[in-house]
């Protein structure tokens, strides 16, 4: 009878514990991924424009960022706004990783680099958790440009998805473009995107 109370007793520890231990590793794992690969370096010594060769008409258009971030209360005194983002687009090798981590070194701000697939995950709901990071550390760290390279990795915004992996990519899309230019103030973060793929 003893044994059989026993018994009793460690099935219904287990019944309790097991689930609970269950969650907990999901919880963890969760955890872990929202981290992403992103990582935050300081501005990138050794690069300037200057190093990069060609490309003339792509650092004349980002030099108005380069002025805005070094002498941003001029541009407010005038009512002007940084703009939320840069796209860039061309062939893989043409330099538009180099040419962004350029951009943090002539602005002396500090850098952010990830990539679209970074923002999927096998939870559904982590994506969006991880670009309100990728953006809450942008803006502690300020000035800090953001780049993000294969953008389009994140998947084409369709409205006529209705499966869960459409549903997930569309809300990720939706809150990167909340972070951008929506209720939190981003002073000094410049998102800069990189693509291939001049139709997504």
């Amino acid at each position: 009878a003893a044994d059989n109370r026993l018994l009793a007793t460690a099935r219904d520890l287990a019944g309790i514990f097991l689930p609970l231990l269950l969650i907990a590793f999901v919880v963890y794992t969760m955890r872990e991924s929202i981290g992403g690969g992103a990582k935050l370096v300081e501005a990138p010594a050794g690069v300037g424009f200057d190093d990069v060769i060609g490309a003339g008409e792509a650092k004349h258009a980002l030099q108005d960022i380069v002025d805005y971030l070094k002498d941003s209360g001029r541009y407010r005194a005038i009512g002007a706004r940084a703009p939320c983002g840069v796209l860039m687009l061309g062939g893989p090798g043409v330099g538009k990783t180099l040419l962004a981590k350029a951009l943090a070194a002539e602005c002396g701000a500090r850098f952010i680099a990830t990539n679209g697939s970074e923002f999927t995950s096998k939870f559904y709901g982590v994506g969006v958790q991880k670009v309100k990071k990728l953006f809450e550390t942008a803006r502690k760290n300020a000035p800090c440009i953001l780049f993000i390279d294969e953008l389009d990795g994140i998947s084409k915004r369709t409205s006529a998805g209705a499966g869960p992996a459409e549903s997930e990519s569309n809300r990720i899309i939706n809150q990167l473009l909340v972070e951008m230019d929506g209720f939190e103030a981003n002073e000094g973060v410049i998102v800069v995107g990189a693509t291939n793929l001049e139709e997504h």
